[in-house]
């Protein structure tokens, strides 16, 4: 009798073993759950609302459940007005809009597909983003700022895909120019976050947090990208995720296809941000980028190149995103390299 039970104890500790590893090892595959797209006028020109439609079951072929939408305006310096593709009040439309409604076609679509949707803010104006803060920041919270987020979510508030919303200003420690200027940025974003979850509470809110690099010069002279130290990042974000409370998600772009990381320090800097954000009670999203974008090109990352991204961000991310899905990775690009990505992305998927 108690051999048998003594044998009962160890088939059942072995079978746990087994099934808590085989768990883990689905929950550490190292995947996108998600992707980012970029609308503008000139996309939207060449993405019909049936294409934008069939491009969410792209999403959903690739293993994804997430759609970002980076910007739902953007700043015309000329006109010193924001622009946008959503029709609703506020701001003007884009000029070759027409009677469309794109995000009408992609919430159909995602709704059909059970596909999530994160709708993008807006940028602060570029023009004066970091010389003239308080201004930039004063035209991000304007009313007619706020009427135009009160109408984009009011708009799709009973759409069961409406996820999350995406606040993009991606905001550089080293042009930010003193602390006053910091705190500026602080006080507007936790106005808009706030201002958001009073229109939509279960949303959720997702905001960068920059591993920006830094610089030294290596033995030979040459001028080589360093992993931005943990104190440095402390020092610059701490006060934002203590304050900016209705942040759900911390989001790390890695910087590897923009030339602002290498793997080795986007790894070490991940690390440190996803610390900050667990201590924080957050979770931590990391920005896999999916594609070359800096003085050497704008192109698609091969698969192998990918790949060594998200080995790296898995070990770190509660979620991997894709940057960015329309112009890098779509089996309906005009760029072959995006639709061979995207052909060998499955091919690996399958693999897995």
């Amino acid at each position: 009798m108690r051999r048998f039970f003594n044998s009962t104890i160890f088939l059942c500790l072995i079978s746990y073993l087994l099934l808590t590893s085989a768990q883990c090892a689905f929950a550490i595959e190292p995947v996108a759950g998600g992707t980012f797209w970029q609308l503008s006028a000139a996309r939207l020109n060449d993405w019909s609302d049936a294409k934008l439609a069939a491009e969410v079951s792209a999403v959903k072929q690739a293993g994804m459940d997430t759609i970002i939408i980076h910007y739902t305006a953007v700043w015309n310096s000329p006109s010193q007005q924001y622009q946008t593709f959503f029709q609703g009040a506020g701001f003007p439309l884009f000029d070759t809009l027409n009677n469309r409604h794109p995000l009408q076609a992609i919430f159909k679509a995602a709704e059909k597909q059970k596909i999530k949707i994160v709708l993008g803010d807006f940028l602060a104006p570029s023009d004066s983003r970091y010389t003239n803060a308080a201004k930039a920041l004063q035209e991000w919270t304007s009313p007619k700022s706020q009427q135009f987020r009160r109408d984009l979510i009011n708009t799709f508030k009973k759409n069961p895909s409406f996820y999350g919303y995406y606040i993009p200003n991606e905001v550089y420690p080293s042009r930010v120019k003193n602390q006053e200027d910091q705190l500026l940025w602080i006080k507007a974003t936790q106005q808009v976050t706030h201002f958001v979850k009073q229109l939509k509470p279960d949303l959720k809110i997702i905001h960068p947090i920059g591993l920006y690099p830094q610089w030294h010069f290596d033995d030979a002279g040459k001028r080589t990208l360093s992993a931005p130290s943990r104190e440095f990042l402390q020092q610059f974000w701490q006060p934002w995720m203590e304050q900016l409370n209705d942040v759900d998600i911390w989001m790390t772009i890695d910087g590897v296809g923009t030339a602002m990381a290498t793997l080795k320090n986007s790894d070490q800097a991940q690390q440190w941000l996803g610390e900050m954000a667990q201590n924080a009670g957050k979770e931590y999203w990391v920005d896999v980028e999916n594609a070359v974008m800096n003085s050497h090109g704008y192109h698609s990352f091969t698969i192998d190149q990918l790949a060594k991204s998200l080995q790296v961000a898995v070990t770190h991310a509660d979620k991997i995103v894709l940057f960015e899905h329309l112009l890098y990775m779509s089996p309906h690009s005009s760029r072959e390299t995006a639709r061979q990505l995207y052909q060998d992305y499955l091919k690996y998927l399958k693999d897995r």
